[in-house]
């Protein structure tokens, strides 16, 4: 109702007892429909469809499209660049949107793993629509170097290759738009979670601070 365009599950939130992916899946659906009839707006929702093996995710991925759901996601390091080839490759039709959550165990040291930017190449090679690329003032510090070259390796010309759509999350809010803007351009995708559910005056009205 805030007139936001994209919402996604939290990374951490699959399938756990107190929240079926089905029994989500039914009731997100349904609140994207009721707001759809008062508003004429429809949203994007990227349910989280990571998996202990790649037939769990394409079965959960069925199970959300065959629901009415629009958009699907998993958590790269978990599921594997084989994983996300195999969602990207197969005859699912629908937008992939790539966490890059636990990169750190091999991105983050200095005499271990390799750069993140790599991260974004491989995910941008095995078919990642959205991935992840790191906040500018955000809860966790990223070189804006390091998010200037994920950038340029997801939106620049490359052989056969679609573009990938940058993501900045991580403690965005309202304040700090146009930090993003200005650091990564206008073709990003802004997540705020805590920055909208943190307003004052709740959630819906969170929302429409983001987009003012």
């Amino acid at each position: 109702l805030g007139g936001l365009d994209f919402v996604k599950d939290d990374e951490a939130l699959v399938n756990p007892k107190y929240c079926r992916l089905e029994d989500r899946v039914s009731a997100v659906v349904e609140a994207i429909d009721k707001v759809k009839e008062e508003t004429g707006k429809e949203i994007l929702y990227a349910f989280n469809i990571t998996m202990d093996n790649h037939s769990k995710m394409l079965d959960a991925a069925d199970l959300v499209l065959d629901n009415g759901g629009n958009h699907l996601m998993i958590v790269l390091p978990y599921v594997g660049y084989g994983g996300l080839r195999l969602l990207a490759e197969s005859d699912i039709k629908a937008p992939i949107h790539v966490h890059r959550c636990g990169h750190g165990a091999y991105t983050m040291v200095e005499d271990h793993g390799f750069s993140p930017v790599l991260v974004s190449k491989l995910a941008r090679m095995c078919g990642a629509d959205e991935i992840h690329c790191g906040s500018v003032e955000g809860k966790f510090h990223y070189d804006p170097i390091d998010v200037r070259r994920n950038v340029a390796v997801l939106r620049g010309s490359w052989g056969k290759f679609k573009a990938t759509m940058p993501v900045s999350s991580a403690g965005n809010h309202p304040g700090n738009v146009p930090a993003n803007v200005r650091l990564m351009g206008v073709d990003i995708l802004i997540l705020a979670g805590g920055g909208v559910f943190g307003h004052p005056l709740g959630f819906t009205a969170g929302a429409k601070a983001m987009l003012q």
